[in-house]
């Protein structure tokens, strides 16, 4: 009787293990889609990313140029 009794518990407590973790993923899951989903919506507002990729790539030159242009100038 207690080997049975306690045979349905250890089964009970997998089942709602396994129920709990099915949730948690469902719900991890649905926040990754709302995530991705946000992000894609920003990236459309924000515009294009070769054109802020492109804006970088001159920001990045022009501090190299000015830092050169220090270390002409001081060193």
């Amino acid at each position: 009787m207690v080997s049975g009794v306690v045979v349905v518990a250890l089964l009970w407590w997998c089942w709602t293990g396994f129920v709990a973790l099915g949730n948690v993923v469902r719900v991890a899951l649905a926040v990754l889609a709302a995530v991705c989903g946000a992000l894609a919506v920003f990236q459309r507002m924000t515009g294009d990313r070769r054109r802020i990729r492109a804006e970088l790539r001159r920001e990045e030159r022009a501090a190299e140029e000015a830092v050169s242009a220090w270390r002409k100038q001081y060193l």
